[in-house]
């Protein structure tokens, strides 16, 4: 959905309770969060540093980044 959808509100495909996690700094609003920066927040969790050279993250990245949170 990140690629597909990507302007779709992450509150409306991921669970209520992962929400704030990837964002937790008082700047940022969980609810208004996209599927697409929502998941490239869970990849930074593994080590990928969204640069815009390095393209973007593949699915090992992303799981890593899950299981972390």
């Amino acid at each position: 959905m990140a690629r597909t959808l990507p302007e779709l509100l992450a509150s409306r495909v991921v669970d209520q309770e992962f929400m704030p996690f990837p964002y937790r700094l008082p700047k940022r609003d969980p609810t208004s969060v996209t599927v697409f920066k929502f998941w490239r927040e869970i990849t930074k969790f593994s080590g990928f540093l969204t640069r815009k050279h390095e393209g973007e993250p593949g699915w090992q990245t992303l799981w890593r980044g899950w299981n972390y949170l």
